[in-house]
């Protein structure tokens, strides 16, 4: 509007010029621009002032509003900011996990998954949502998925199951524990069912090694107390025979060398119980190593086996020449011991134990013949675990089931291997071979 009057308005043009004259305006200019002046009703001015009052509220309210929004906008970002990378981190967190992780729509369609995921059905993460397992698997594990999920969504709660799985991008199996649990929104409706699985092959392993362990221990504690009580009873029963007075000499050293005998058996156990546990220890078999001829050595031993042993046809078949090697002459006997004792218990009287040596190669070769009950491949892989027994029947032939398990170990400290191969009914053959010294040694 600039400067106007009311229409109303008295004007004292008197006033102006004394003005004009106080200030030296031209008074005739002056008065010319007072006579410009616009002139208002007083309803239009109130109209003007009420309008430019809206006007500059509305310009505040709105200058205000874009000042919060800005404040909002920028809040916002920060939060999208902050939500960003937690999505991130979990993202990252989630693909990490060795565990396999996935989450499906209650109609079961999948909504997520990880690279373990992805390794189970062979696919990307893209390919794999929006789709179901029936797209991935047969019909019968799918439907055993299925019932797993629609079983959590009924139950409200998380549920385990075990399972193994076949993973698609290199064939491996693991068996797993799977968690199946329902989730849901803020406002409590279901959105899906969340799965995490995870490898529990080894925990498996361990707790079936635990329950073999147990068992062995079992077996081992009832072998124990018949072997060391056998030849205890013998040594109890004629040891209070020869506290009889007026007992023939002729008994007396007759009861003598059973006791004697039957004490050697009980001195031989501990020594084969310590023996493993040395080696169970990490320990290694002390060998007193000399120069020796395996032949002679065998065939003196062997002479001295006929004679204890009248029940088996035992023949040898050991050359006359000299063969020389650097061993331990005791180790060695022992082990064949081991071996002819496993040959006499499980071959029927009468029938033929055959030892033979020869030089094959850079090395030489004992081996140990029976025509006994034989074993199958099953028991051939497990015959020199210690305290594995063939037959562990309350019927079966005495032992710890220690032997095969200290012969493999004499002849592994001999820097030689051991050989075994039987058929059932058909009898058992072991070979030892020993390596030759060279001519250095």
């Amino acid at each position: 509007t600039g400067q106007f009057f009311y229409q109303d308005e008295d004007i004292d043009e008197e006033f102006f010029v004394k003005q004009a004259e106080s200030y030296g305006f031209d008074k005739e200019s002056y008065l010319a621009a007072l006579r410009r002046i616009p002139r208002f009703d007083r309803e239009t001015i109130r109209n003007l002032m009420s309008f430019l009052v809206k006007l500059a509220t509305h310009v505040s309210q709105t200058s205000l509003a874009n000042l919060r929004l800005a404040k909002e906008i920028r809040s916002r970002k920060r939060i999208e900011e902050i939500l960003r990378k937690r999505e991130v981190h979990l993202r990252t967190l989630i693909e990490t996990i060795p565990d396999l992780i996935w989450l499906k729509d209650p109609d079961g369609f999948y909504l997520f998954c990880n690279p373990k995921f992805e390794r189970f059905y062979g696919a990307k993460e893209a390919e794999i949502i929006g789709k179901t397992d029936y797209d991935f698997v047969d019909q019968e594990l799918a439907d055993f998925f299925r019932a797993n999920d629609k079983a959590a969504m009924a139950c409200n709660q998380s549920r385990p199951n075990e399972e193994e799985l076949v993973f698609a991008d290199d064939g491996h199996r693991e068996r797993v524990e799977t968690i199946k649990t329902p989730m849901y929104d803020a406002e409590g409706k279901l959105i899906g069912v969340l799965g995490i699985a995870r490898d529990i092959t080894e925990r498996k392993r361990a707790e079936e090694a635990l329950r073999e362990g147990d068992r062995i221990k079992s077996q081992f504690i009832t072998t124990a107390a018949h072997e060391l009580r056998t030849p205890l009873h013998a040594i109890t029963g004629f040891s209070e025979l020869l506290l009889q007075e007026n007992l023939p000499a002729e008994q007396q050293r007759e009861f003598l060398s059973i006791v004697i005998e039957k004490t050697r058996d009980l001195n031989n156990i501990v020594n084969n119980l310590l023996n493993i546990d040395r080696i169970e220890s990490g320990e290694e078999l002390y060998l007193q190593r000399s120069l020796c001829d395996i032949n002679a050595l065998v065939r003196s031993w062997a002479e001295k086996l006929r004679k204890n042993d009248p029940y088996h046809r035992i023949e040898t078949s050991f050359p006359l020449k000299p063969v020389i090697l650097y061993a331990d002459e005791d180790k060695i006997i022992q082990a064949l011991e081991h071996l002819v004792s496993n040959a006499v218990k499980f071959s029927p009287q009468n029938t033929k134990i055959q030892l033979s040596g020869e030089t094959v190669g850079g090395a030489y070769q004992v081996s140990v013949k029976d025509a006994g009950t034989g074993m199958t491949d099953d028991q051939i892989e497990r015959i020199f675990e210690c305290f594995y027994r063939i037959d562990a029947s309350h019927t079966a032939p005495g032992g710890f089931g220690l032997g095969l398990s200290i012969v493999r170990n004499i002849i592994k400290a001999h820097g030689g291997k051991i050989h075994v191969e039987s058929e059932l009914s058909r009898g058992t053959k072991v070979w030892l071979t020993l390596p030759l010294p060279n001519e250095t040694a």
